[in-house]
């Protein structure tokens, strides 16, 4: 699957309900907002995963998930993540929900990015992400975390096993930490 903006490998722009969607295999390519399941999300997805590599050549590429404004719960990522630009993430490029719940993910694959990589989310600019697990090798230039590059907003009951490499403003959990962990 390849294309500009808003690309997912099941569902482009999500306002819906997606429920039990596999992506399974090949690579998901895009220039922006790329997602190994949707590209951008303002609905709700759920018991969902992606095994399939992403690689996004600009910014906001994400695992599972581009761009987060919706409702996450319990979505998985294996696939390689591979962004050109900042906000990449094993399972969110960008989240930016305040009031939906994103919890239950988990990230086993490699993640690298540019500025804002993070084994679980790229950039938490507000909102709560809870019960978060990466093990996936996570490198970056700067502003590198193994659960998040950059927060802004609440992370609870989270856990990084994987490798992280950085040069700027890097953690084993969150590379840089505007919010509460």
């Amino acid at each position: 699957i390849s294309g500009n903006s808003n690309i997912g490998g099941i569902v482009g722009y999500n306002a819906g309900t997606v429920s039990n969607a596999h992506n399974v295999t090949g690579t998901v390519n895009g220039a922006t907002i790329v997602g190994g399941v949707i590209g951008r999300n303002t609905g709700s997805l759920s018991k969902s995963d992606n095994a399939a590599d992403v690689d996004g050549s600009g910014d906001t590429t994400g695992g599972v998930v581009g761009i987060n404004n919706g409702t996450l719960t319990d979505v998985t990522n294996g696939g390689a993540v591979t962004g050109g630009g900042s906000n990449t993430g094993g399972i969110i490029g960008i989240n930016s929900v305040t009031s939906g719940t994103v919890t239950g993910l988990v990230n086993s694959g490699t993640v690298s990015g540019q500025g804002g990589t993070g084994g679980i989310v790229g950039t938490l600019t507000q909102g709560t992400i809870s019960v978060a697990d990466n093990s996936g090798a996570v490198s970056g230039t700067g502003t590198v975390g193994g659960v998040a590059g950059y927060s802004g907003g609440s992370i609870t009951d989270a856990r990084n096993t994987g490798a992280i490499n950085g040069v700027l403003s890097t953690g084993g959990l969150v590379g840089n930490n505007g919010g509460t962990l």
